[in-house]
């Protein structure tokens, strides 16, 4: 099956409709030699017990993005780089900014 049809996706994970169009779908069957927190990439929105970031991201079945399992939630890859986000409607707004960035750049010759 092709890696950006939407129907590969997995129930009960996150979707996000405009990452499946823009970025496609992140391929599969590969073998993770670091997870997202190794990287250096938290969740914008959850701390951990310990009082640390949440570092319990897994990669995105999307391009370009993290997906935090305590959310459900795909974020862009640059949005978890050490970013604290309290007020959920800026991380909204930053999250449609990502993806009207992506758009616009894609529609460029």
């Amino acid at each position: 099956m092709d890696r950006n049809d939407p129907a590969r996706h997995v129930a009960g994970t996150s979707t996000n409709t405009a990452f499946a169009q823009l970025l496609g779908y992140r391929q599969t069957g590969g073998i993770v030699l670091f997870s997202p927190g190794e990287q250096g990439y938290t969740c914008p929105v959850h701390a951990h017990p310990s009082g640390d970031r949440f570092d319990g991201l897994k990669w995105s079945e999307y391009n370009a993005c993290v997906w935090c399992p305590v959310c459900d939630r795909d974020y862009p890859s640059a949005l978890c780089t050490g970013l604290t986000c309290d007020d959920p409607a800026a991380l909204e707004r930053a999250i449609e900014v990502f993806i009207s960035t992506v758009r616009d750049a894609l529609r460029r010759p």
